[in-house]
């Protein structure tokens, strides 16, 4: 029952105690309080905790109650996912290293030692001393145990005793420039030992927070009601959801011709001709006649000499998509009129609405059989959600679905893969100094499309495009028109037909800053990734002083 709305109880947003402060004595009290929020606190984001044993390198998300045993943190594929023992869940911190025989587990001020976290303590609860209190981070070294705290770290011997050292000045270690921003939560883990950072098996990223993706809640349109006559009208309506919209997405028009197996953008004012899909890998790339761009539906099949294109209530007739229509337009008959797809068939054309099929034999005089009920083909179960809306293609007559080429892909909105915009820190200046320094700086950094990321991006397809003279052409139309998308589509909507997309270089640019006595300025460059791969360096740079990422985005929006 919980697969359904609703059944998982009821949403509370609540206020949560973080401290309490007490006044013990009997005169008035007037001071201060800091109240301090711990590492990411679990009940916003899940906490995940990573550290190595003497058993292998481990994972724990106490949140799922589970964790992960690597042989050996991060290149070993060898994955084990255990469950944590019930009396270890909800700790505060989990640590251990190679160099301990325990692994410890911390809750409030107590904590527990186990050899194997799926069996629970070998020891009872025992005390922290007050000095090994309220760290943010907790790490088992050899000569005891290291706990950090905001702006120090400090070294005790035992946790219980509390036999320390002196507080040194904590000094977190750099993250590596090329990784994103979440890099620093997850995909790398901080080494206060080594100052230095490690990364993560790849696979091991599905099981973190976040590991999956970015999530997007959005309200789509589906249909509009009109009301056309001069009276009231009260009646039950039917909200049916369709394929995604051509103001949302580029709709992909997929179907068959006597000459082969057609795939129309005209979005992108082109199309693939392959010598049989699914399977054949001789693919053609031609350019859609001017004045058959902008259609709503594009359609024909091997039993039709004609191919089809649809403009509002209007169609035309083709043998050749790159050299424009054969016939005049023609206005289609009312009962063609509305439909959510159109099939060329045997018989004549298969229109599909929501609930019903229409066939009819002429789209222009509109003879008809009775409809019947639309029986949409079943979606292999293996596939993902996409799979509905590009990598399978719907047939209708056939009732099943038939794969797709897999170079194909690329062709496809948002095939290939999902966009990213981040902020890079591509350098920090200091003033170290106790006077104000105002003076020009050098800075060195990449500008333009990295070409070699999507060189293979029709490598072997037979292109009649204009502007695709040069073999990184094609990748570079594909990915301008896939970060103009939807996030919901694999893109970011924006526009970025202004940016500099000539071959990557490196270019010098001069800043004058002004910088106040230990002050520093963080140089921030926008980049473009697809699947974290980066594809474009923008041209916009940001100085800031604080060491966040700039929020706003320096690029307008494709809708715009």
């Amino acid at each position: 029952m919980d697969f359904f709305p609703g059944e998982l109880g009821q949403a509370q947003g609540t206020w949560e105690v973080i401290k309490t402060l007490h006044k013990n004595s009997n005169s008035l009290i007037s001071q201060s309080f800091k109240p301090q929020a711990a590492m990411p606190p679990s009940k916003t984001a899940p906490v995940v905790h990573i550290f190595s044993s003497r058993d292998g390198d481990i994972i724990v998300r106490s949140d799922l109650g589970c964790y992960l045993l690597l042989s050996a943190l991060p290149t070993s594929p060898c994955i084990k996912m255990q469950p944590l023992h019930p009396s270890l869940h909800g700790g505060d911190y989990y640590f251990g290293s190679r160099w301990h025989s325990s692994l410890y587990v911390i809750h409030g001020n107590t904590y527990v030692e186990a050899t194997d976290l799926s069996e629970g303590p070998v020891t009872q609860a025992q005390q922290l001393h007050p000095t090994c209190r309220g760290g943010h981070q907790y790490f088992a070294i050899p000569e005891g145990f290291l706990i950090a705290f905001p702006d120090t770290v400090r070294l005790v011997k035992n946790l219980r005793t509390g036999q320390q050292a002196a507080d040194q000045a904590l000094k977190l270690p750099q993250r590596p420039e090329e990784h994103g921003v979440l890099s620093y939560l997850y995909w790398y883990v901080p080494d206060y030992v080594n100052n230095s950072f490690l990364s993560l098996y790849p696979d091991v990223k599905d099981f973190l927070p976040g590991g999956l993706g970015q999530a997007q809640g959005t309200w789509e349109l589906i249909k509009t009601l009109h009301n056309n006559s001069n009276s009231l009208i009260s009646q039950s309506f039917k909200p049916q959801a369709a394929m995604p919209p051509s103001k949302t997405a580029p709709v992909v028009h997929i179907f068959s011709s006597r000459d082969g197996d057609i795939i129309v953008r005209s979005d992108l004012g082109c199309y693939l001709l392959l010598s049989a899909l699914p399977t054949s890998p001789c693919i053609k790339m031609q350019p859609l006649h001017p004045s058959l761009h902008g259609g709503d539906y594009y359609f024909g099949s091997r039993w039709h000499s004609s191919l089809y294109v649809i403009h509002g209530n209007t169609y035309v007739e083709a043998t050749d998509l790159s050299e424009g229509p054969v016939t005049q337009a023609q206005q289609l008959h009312p009962t063609c009129l509305g439909g959510h797809r159109y099939f060329a068939i045997p018989e004549g054309f298969l229109i599909a609405f929501p609930d019903t099929v229409r066939l009819v034999k002429n789209l222009r005089i509109g003879q008809q059989a009775a409809d019947q009920p639309l029986k949409l083909p079943q979606r292999p179960e293996e596939h993902g959600v996409l799979s509905y809306l590009y990598w399978y293609v719907p047939d209708y007559v056939n009732n099943s679905f038939l794969s797709l080429y897999p170079d194909v892909k690329d062709f496809l909105p948002g095939g290939l893969g999902q966009a990213q915009g981040t902020w890079e820190l591509i350098k920090t200046l200091h003033n170290n100094s106790n006077s104000l320094i105002s003076q020009s700086f050098k800075v060195l950094c990449k500008m333009g499309f990295a070409q070699e990321i999507l060189a293979k991006v029709g490598h072997d397809w037979n292109i009649s495009l204009p502007g695709c003279d040069e073999p990184e052409a094609l990748g570079m139309i594909l990915a301008k028109a896939q970060f103009s998308l939807p996030a919901q589509y694999g893109g970011l909507g924006l526009n970025t037909e202004q940016e500099d997309w000539p071959h990557l270089r490196e270019e010098e640019k001069i800043l004058k800053l002004s910088l106040k006595p230990r002050q520093k300025a963080y140089i921030w460059q926008y980049q473009l990734s697809l699947d974290n791969k980066i594809i474009l360096f923008c041209h916009d740079l940001q100085v800031t002083h604080d060491p966040r990422a700039p929020l706003e985005v320096p690029l307008s929006s494709s809708s715009s």
